[in-house]
């Protein structure tokens, strides 16, 4: 999954924003519980893009 946007306040205001995550699902037959799928989690990347 994949955000962009923008700094709205601070030292980097202005500047874009690249938040990357890669969802980990070891347990496949989660999503076909009564239940469903409740938990999930992974890394997650932020670049933040200065402007010159």
């Amino acid at each position: 999954m994949v955000h962009f946007g923008t700094v709205t306040a601070g030292k980097f205001v202005g500047a874009r924003v690249v938040r990357a995550t890669e969802f980990l699902n070891t347990d496949l037959d989660a999503c076909y519980t009564p239940e469903g799928l409740q938990q999930i989690s992974g890394p997650s990347t932020l670049n933040i893009a200065s402007l010159l």
